[in-house]
């Protein structure tokens, strides 16, 4: 069996590349962020011993040019001064920028406003806390040469903090001027933290990041004070991820936090009163399971700001079966249950939706159908536009020394240790097995943006291909021609600083870069925003300094404008509020704006009256049971008692509005939602919970000119064939009130998953389709369909010479009746996992024969059937639910997503294995099981022999 849909984009071989990598002998940049391993500091004793650097950029002395400095780990950190044309002269001990320590993120900013950039540098990795207090290197203008020369004041300032700082983001939160710092940290300890254990989010952990309050002049200069608890800043967590945005658009700066691990990343909105208040539960689904780097920006050019987090899951086959980071059903329900978000080893990309009735915005998860939700190991995210064309490209970096989470090292190596040594030789073995680790040595990724938040990988296409481990990266216009270049901070090698090359490639675009001249403590203008409208096209941004990973430049805004000549309008909103507008402007220039000469913003437009509104209160919150299927059938690719709630909408006692049956789990009742004349809902319990809920249908199911309600059995958590499958049908005495009719069906003991009413023989009554579930423990096994003819009292199954393929219709997840030839007698279609719907018209005599659908309906993952006369033309059209492309089953007509199935070992259950094409280890397609290698060994142990080691399952294709 197998289901074609779409799979991730990757571009054709076009042309020259966008981009081309310029040498150290060319560029003069020849830092090595080398690592020094050592009994004390190491991969065993540091979680983040391989998270490398990061860049600062900014023009530090004043010429014109952009400067770079690279933050060293167990080397000096060290400043290049741009030259032109991409060149550049290192200047670091001229500079006074000689570090010792671990250092980490770098933050540009002028933090005391006296016309010169300045650096703050984090550090960690040291277990001395006074190696590992943060850096200021205050700038003190340029020497004879030209070279900028700094001294260290962290101290001074109050921002010498000792934690194991990750990034710092400077902005104005309270709207006073000066610039404040939220400082992210990466806490260190022996606790494991991928165990959820029970939060701690009173500000009580030792694991929380900090916040510094600019409280003003002392002594002539900014003083710093941690007020992170007072503020609200009390989450724990391990920082790697940190941007500042307006994510509700009231015009005060908001802060999204990405953590590592189990911890939940956190989005802080802004109470514009001092204090922030943290909403991520309510404006996320779910997240990143170990998020890295993050960005924000408005990629769909809707005017709201969208969230994409970074996380390991990889492209290829090979290593995702060797990478240990999926959770166990188990892991996933203690951490949910103790209150984490639902978290997922992936990179999340995260579309804003608007706001809420309460103010918190909200977000949909989109990174599988984006196609950027599988990158490896990566590190930095930037969307930026690098081939000018309007449209945020996204690029990422990628790679690590050794590949620590390879599961044989983790099942086996380890467990080789446990009590056959000392400590120390259990240490050393470890190292040992560290140093002979694989490489995740992995090229960097470039995604071009095609339509609004839809990508194509370009790595290739683009040039830039070369393997490395690249941490802190940055899009920055080096040579001044007008696109965006690209560098990155690489381990154990000299940066990549490709050049981008789209000006030449494509003179018919344009663009324009926006320089910002703030006013008070804020000389730089961070937090600006700009709205823009060129060649009819909008796009909004903000100007943030910290970007990616670990980096920061203050260098402005770059923006695409694809083929439009001139810039019909520029919006911009001032950190204070004050706004500027201009009108068409020149292209290909840099405009260099001015807050001095803001005045007040317009008056809000009336806000947009809304289609539906919200009725005050919540409805019904469904609850399931802890029956766990993957106990059962751990190949399955969805829990099958999971499938409800049953709906059915109807007015049960006759005061002309609807009402909502929402059908129970599984010991649990079902709920009538009675609907009250202001809109409102009052639940009426269905005391019946001895059954699953799978399907429910309201009917008039005697005559009588109340609505009756049929609910099918569903679920798998009982033995099949059993009495807890039956059916039921519940008669109305006309005021709602229900009584079960135990006589109405016959013995009904198969798992169903829809039922549809229709007058199938033409009588006057409405008689029953009743499309048939998984058999439980046998997926993809079907209980069969049935017809149920309404006999006035009761109903019977209808001769199976009705329709003879009803045994053989597979699972139906949906169905519906419809007079499909125009014939006045109502036809069947039925649709469900693992084939193409199927069309049966009922014919004159009595009876179904097959029908005819279009050719593009073909075999997929279908969910649903709904009939509507979608186009008014007094026909019936029909939309039919798949699973959909915002999924890990990526399929295509020419790599369908397939399904083996069979009783494999011989024990009398099915065993199914779904398989889809991945790239292999020699990056040749193939088809691979999805299951991991523990999961198939559960159902089938017998395959241990034959894949002895993760390694040998990740390289079997099916065969």
């Amino acid at each position: 069996m197998g289901c074609q849909d779409s799979s991730p984009a990757t571009a054709p071989e076009t042309g020259a590349p966008l981009f081309r990598l310029r040498l150290p002998a060319e560029t003069g940049i020849d830092f090595v962020n080398r690592l020094q391993p050592s009994d004390t500091l190491n991969i065993l004793e540091y979680n983040y011993y391989y998270n490398g650097g990061g860049i600062g950029a900014g023009d530090f002395n004043g010429d014109g040019e952009i400067d770079l400095f690279f933050s060293g780990n167990q080397v000096r950190s060290e400043l290049f001064l741009g030259e032109g044309n991409l060149r550049f002269r290192a200047a670091t001990t001229e500079a006074g920028l000689s570090t010792t320590g671990w250092v980490s993120g770098v933050s540009v900013v002028d933090i005391n406003a006296d016309g010169r950039l300045d650096l703050y540098l984090c550090r960690a990795g040291l277990p001395d806390p006074d190696r590992r207090r943060n850096l200021l290197f205050v700038n003190q203008g340029n020497d004879a040469t030209g070279v900028p020369t700094f001294t260290e004041e962290a101290a001074a300032y109050g921002l010498d903090d000792p934690g194991y700082g990750t990034q710092a983001a400077f902005f104005d939160y309270d709207r006073d001027g000066d610039l404040d710092l939220y400082l992210l940290n990466a806490w260190h300890d022996k606790f494991n933290p991928n165990i959820p254990r029970p939060q701690k989010n009173d500000g009580s952990a030792p694991s929380l990041d900090r916040f510094f309050r600019n409280d003003g002049l002392v002594d002539g200069q900014p003083r710093f004070r941690e007020v992170g608890q007072q503020v609200g800043i009390i989450h724990e967590g391990y920082g790697l991820g940190v941007k500042i945005s307006d994510l509700n658009g009231d015009g005060w700066p908001d802060v999204f936090v990405g953590n590592d691990f189990v911890f939940d990343d956190r989005i802080y909105l802004n109470q514009r009163d001092g204090t922030f208040r943290e909403v991520g539960h309510t404006a996320l689904q779910h997240s990143s399971r170990f998020t890295m780097g993050c960005d924000i920006a408005d990629v769909n050019r809707d005017g709201r700001p969208d969230l994409f987090t970074l996380d390991m899951l990889p492209e290829d086959n090979y290593r995702q079966k060797l990478m240990n980071t999926m959770m166990t059903w188990e892991q996933y329900e203690l951490a949910v249950s103790r209150g984490y978000l639902p978290q997922f080893s992936r990179n999340h990309f995260q579309l804003h939706e608007g706001n809420g009735p309460d103010g918190i915005p909200r977000f949909a998860e989109i990174g599988f159908q984006a196609g950027i939700a599988r990158t490896d190991w990566s590190w930095s995210a930037e969307f930026a536009d690098l081939d000018l064309d309007g449209r945020l490209d996204l690029a990422i970096t990628n790679g690590i020394p050794r590949d620590i989470t390879d599961a044989d090292f983790i099942n086996y190596r380890y467990e080789e240790t446990q009590g056959a040594f000392s400590y120390r030789e259990v240490k050393q073995k470890l190292l040992q097995w560290v140093a002979d680790m694989d490489e995740v040595r992995k090229p960097n990724v470039l995604f071009r943006q095609t339509a609004d938040h839809s990508f194509e990988w370009m790595t290739g296409n683009w040039g830039a291909d070369q393997p490395a481990f690249s941490h802190g990266a940055l899009c920055l216009d080096l040579d001044g021609d007008g696109d965006l270049d690209w560098v990155t901070h690489n381990l154990e090698e000299a940066p990549f600083v490709w050049e981008n090359q789209a000006r030449q490639q494509h003179p018919e675009r344009h663009y324009i870069h926006l320089q910002f001249q703030g006013e008070h403590a804020n000389p730089g203008g961070f937090g600006a925003e700009v709205r823009l409208v060129a060649g009819g096209q909008p796009q909004y941004l903000r100007y943030e300094p910290v970007r990616g990973f670990q980096s920061a430049a203050a260098t402005g805004l770059h923006v695409g404008l694809n083929t439009a000549t001139r810039l019909d309008t520029l919006e911009v909103y001032w950190p204070d509020g004050r706004y500027q507008r201009w009108l068409d402007l020149p292209v290909d220039t840099t405009h260099r704006l001015s807050q001095a000469t803001a005045g007040p913003p317009p008056a809000p437009s009336p806000a947009a009256r809304p289609l539906l509104r919200p009725i005050g209160t919540p409805l019904w919150l469904h609850e399931e049971n802890s029956f766990n299927d993957f106990r059962h059938e751990p190949l399955l690719a969805h829990m099958q008692a999971r499938m409800g709630p049953a709906l059915a909408i109807g007015d049960i006692n006759g005061d002309q509005r609807e009402d909502v049956f929402i059908g129970g789990a599984a010991g649990i009742a079902g709920q009538w939602l009675l609907q009250q004349a202001d809109g409102r809902f009052l639940a009426q319990p269905m005391p019946d919970p001895d059954f699953e809920d799978a399907a429910a249908a309201c009917f008039d199911a005697d005559g009588d000119g109340d609505l009756d309600l049929y609910v099918a059995s569903g679920g798998s958590e009982y033995n099949p064939g059993t009495a807890a499958y039956q059916d039921r049908l519940y008669r109305n005495d006309g005021t709602g009130q229900f009584t079960r009719d135990r006589a109405a069906l016959p013995a009904l003991f198969g798992s169903a998953r829809c039922v549809r009413p229709s007058d199938i023989d033409g009588d006057g009554d409405l008689d029953l389709f009743v499309g048939g579930g998984a058999v439980p423990g046998q997926y993809p096994a079907s209980t069969g369909s049935m017809l149920l003819r309404n006999e006035g009292s009761r109903f019977r199954l209808a001769n199976r010479s009705w329709l003879p393929a009803l045994d053989t219709l597979g699972i139906v997840s949906g169905a519906a009746w419809l007079d499909a030839n125009g014939d006045g007698r109502p036809d069947l279609l039925v649709a469900g996992p693992w084939q193409a719907p199927q069309l049966w018209l009922q014919q004159a005599e009595g009876g179904f024969v097959a029908g005819d659908l279009p050719e593009d309906a073909g075999s997929g993952w279908w969910m649903s059937v709904t009939p509507a006369d979608l186009d008014g033309d007094g026909d019936t059209d029909v939309v039919l639910g798949n699973l959909g492309e915002n999924t890990r089953f990526s399929a295509s007509t020419s790599e369908p997503l397939m399904l083996f199935s069979g009783d494999l070992d011989g024990n009398g259950q099915v065993d199914p294995i779904l398989a889809r094409y991945l790239p292999g280890k020699d990056g040749q397609r193939r088809l691979y099981p999805l299951a991991t290698r523990s999961e198939l060994l559960k159902q089938l142990p017998m395959l241990g022999r034959r894949f002895p080691s993760f390694a040998s399952f990740a390289e079997a294709p099916v065969d």
